[in-house]
């Protein structure tokens, strides 16, 4: 994987002076331009969001502050002032001041200064701007511009980091504030030793981010369209941003030296315009670190195997998910090829090496499945190129232009503890970074003579700085993944099992094999609700129920289609399209699993953004049982003892289903059929019949719902209302009224007729 550098030799074959004067005009015309026309809409929110922080006090923050001085550059800043006192400050005066003969001896007396603990002197005043009326509780801008000509800056005379302080003198106490950052001269135009430049590998992972989900494919996915085709190619059912894509892309052909590792599912969505890249990461950004949270089971379940994050090629490595690099996650990477992985900056942080001198950040470790490499973020660096302080304490370094002015300063510094020294420092962006951060840090160690950016191959084949049993003591002993990110991880192959397995279901238990693709429907003769009863459903391929409707006792005619023939294709004006279809759901079925296959992937990503996935997953066979539902009437009127109850049966996929209507009533005095089974035509409808036998007159809801070939029930629950009148209009009902007739007619006679008693 060896990569030729050539921009350290570039720049240091070239005179000094005519490089210096070109990183000044680099580093001057885009800090003017950002006086001009504003900061960057991230570094403006960045700069918003740390003077909302401000509580009763006066505050500084840091806008723009230049990142390296040169003999022509000259220094500007610019800060925000925030006044979060009850006081108005009617006149003030801003400060920039540093000490011009001042070197940092250690990397703990520059922690010091960032956070304010040590009160070094900084006497040399670069310049100073008035503030005026600065009202309780609002803030104001305020600027500083310092020539290349000042007598303080050229009162500088040794290269390298400088303590600098931005101070607001009110004339009170009480509303005096003062910010602690850097200053970093360049060894352009001063008398200094020509050590070589201190090489920084710098990479940055090529992730999504959070992926979106294609609407139109999901859509034509779960309704079967076009599925019935012969073809058996396969639409990717994830959608990225394509903004986002140009402005990576251009990122990366405008950076060289920076070194891309790039997700291959990623990397895809670009098709022909895919972007310069060093090395491949695991597909989809696994997150290899937190999988042993989970049990193995767990992933098969989902529907992930370790052959989906294997190493690609030879010249993958392994980015690091959200948790560590323990000797158990080494292992993991190790069985899947990976013999190169990168760590983060907390990797690190957590060992022995943090106070140690910068080093080369490689680890060779020996795991039980071969050897592999650890490229270790340097800390500092790292932490603040991810746009993070070195700590809280460091106020200046809550802004991006505070971040980048310590960032500057801390590798001049390093440089400049072991200028000879032979190391390679690592330093990583976060996956999904503003690509304009990235562009503006990066720009700003391209312009640092003393920085010279080197690639990854350089980095790997460096000297480890610890291996054997040294390097596996600085392996981090636990994963040190959250517990909530434990059971989120877990939740969301819990759903992804689901998902899975509803497809499963939905292809075997509905889907009809081909060959029974007629519209029919068979009712069977069971005793409803422990009635005797029997009832015989039938089928009709365009009934369709009205909302209320009156039934009485009759039998519907029963319709009979060809096993092998769509009897409505002509009513839905489809049958060209009918006829080639091949009725085998086989390839449907293959792009559903596969299109839950990819969002389980992607849903299990190192960044933990897109555990939204899995819902969608689930979605995918929520919406196929969704596709088969029915339609009853919403009342029915019964006026004898017996009637039918229409269903209607409808599919909305291109395949034809078998399921089966149950329906269960709350009454034991009016009764239906327990459950008729109907083959549904795709796209197409059947009315199946339920028998209504009633016992009295009365009112009772007749509960109806969907089941498959296992009697489990999906989709949504119906219910129709049920009255009854029960009225005399059969040849029970005649005879009794004949017999009523005859018995009163006989009483008459005998009142009429009989003898009266004597004794009466």
């Amino acid at each position: 994987m060896k990569r030729p550098t050539t921009a350290h030799n570039r720049k240091w074959q070239a005179p000094r002076r005519f490089g210096a004067m070109i990183a000044a005009l680099a580093i001057a015309l885009p800090m003017a331009l950002a006086m001009a026309l504003g900061a960057p809409q991230t570094a403006l929110a960045a700069d918003a969001q740390a003077a909302a922080k401000c509580e009763n006090a006066v505050c500084i923050t840091a806008n723009a502050l230049t990142p390296v001085v040169t003999s022509s550059s000259g220094y500007q800043a610019t800060v925000t002032i925030t006044n979060a006192t009850a006081q108005d400050i009617p006149q003030a005066t801003l400060n920039v001041a540093t000490n011009a003969l001042y070197t940092f001896s250690s990397r703990v007396d520059m922690q010091a200064w960032a956070e304010g603990e040590t009160a070094i002197p900084t006497r040399n005043v670069l310049g100073t701007t008035a503030v005026l009326n600065l009202a309780a509780g609002s803030s104001t801008q305020a600027s500083v511009s310092v020539p290349a000509d000042n007598d303080q800056i050229k009162a500088i005379t040794t290269w390298g980091p400088k303590p600098l302080r931005i101070s607001l003198d009110t004339g009170s106490k009480a509303t005096n504030a003062s910010l602690c950052s850097f200053l970093t001269r360049s060894p352009d135009g001063l008398r200094s030793a020509d050590t070589p430049p201190l090489k920084v590998t710098v990479a940055m992972p090529l992730t999504a981010g959070a992926w979106n989900v294609n609407a139109g494919t999901f859509t034509s996915l779960v309704s079967g369209d076009h599925a019935a085709s012969a073809t058996t190619q396969t639409e990717s059912i994830m959608a990225s941003d394509e903004a986002q894509r140009q402005t990576q892309a251009s990122l990366i052909s405008q950076h060289p030296d920076l070194q891309v590792v790039a997700d291959p599912s990623y990397l895809a969505t670009f098709g022909d315009n895919a972007p310069h890249t060093a090395a491949t990461m695991q597909n989809g950004f696994f997150d290899i670190t937190a999988a042993g949270t989970q049990a193995t089971g767990e992933f098969t379940e989902a529907g992930i195997t370790d052959d989906d994050w294997k190493a690609g090629d030879s010249n993958a490595i392994a980015w690091q998910g959200q948790g560590a690099w323990t000797m158990d996650a080494l292992t993991r990477a190790a069985r899947q090829g990976y013999t190169t992985v990168i760590a983060n900056a907390d990797f690190e942080a957590a060992s022995s090496a943090s106070s140690a001198a910068a080093h080369t950040g490689s680890y060779l470790v020996k795991t039980d499945a071969g050897m592999v490499t650890v490229l270790a973020s340097q800390v500092t660096l790292t932490r603040l190129a991810q746009g993070q302080a070195t700590s809280d304490a460091a106020a200046a370094e809550t802004t991006e232009a505070g971040q980048m002015a310590r960032y500057i300063a801390q590798s001049a510094f390093y440089q400049m503890e072991q200028p000879y020294a032979e190391r390679i420092l690592l330093v990583t962006f976060a996956p999904g970074m503003d690509a304009a951060h990235v562009s503006r840090m990066i720009t700003a160690m391209e312009e640092a003579s003393w920085i010279s950016l080197s690639n990854l191959g350089e980095l790997e084949a460096a000297t480890p700085y610890r291996t054997g049993n040294q390097a596996i003591a600085a392996l981090p002993k636990e994963s040190g993944v959250p517990s909530q990110t434990i059971a989120a991880i877990g939740g969301t192959l819990d759903t992804l099992a689901q998902a899975r397995e509803n497809i499963e279901r939905f292809a075997t238990k509905v889907i009809v094999s081909t060959g029974t693709a007629g519209g029919t429907a068979d009712g069977n003769g069971s005793s409803p609700n422990n009635e005797s009863s029997s009832g015989n459903g039938s089928s009709s391929a365009t009934a369709s129920p009205n909302a209320s409707q009156s039934a009485s006792a009759g039998a519907s005619p029963s319709s009979s289609a060809s096993p092998n023939t769509d009897t409505q294709a002509l009513a839905r004006q489809d049958a060209s399209a009918t006829a080639k279809r091949s009725g085998d759901a086989t390839n449907w079925i293959n792009r559903l699993n596969a299109a839950q296959h990819e969002l389980a992937l992607m849903s299990l990503d190192g960044s933990g953004l897109n555990r939204g996935l899995a819902a969608q997953a689930k979605g995918l066979g929520d919406e196929l049982f969704q596709g088969v539902s029915i339609s009853p009437t919403e009342a029915i009127n019964v006026v004898s003892e017996t009637a039918q109850m229409p269903v209607t049966v409808s599919n909305s996929h291109d395949f034809p289903v078998r399921v089966t209507v149950t329906s269960k009533t709350d009454s034991m005095q009016i009764v239906t059929s327990r459950e008729v089974e109907a083959v549904v035509p795709a796209h197409g409808e059947v009315q199946v019949t339920f028998l209504i036998r009633v016992l009295t007159s009365g009112h009772a809801t007749a509960h109806l719902a969907l089941q498959d070939s296992d009697g489990a029930e999906f989709g949504s629950a119906h219910e129709t209302h049920i009255s009854s009148r029960l009225q005399v209009s059969d040849m029970s009902g005649m005879a009794i009224v004949v017999i009523a007739v005859l018995l009163g007619v006989l009483g008459l006679w005998r009142q009429f007729h009989r003898k009266k008693d004597p004794d009466e």
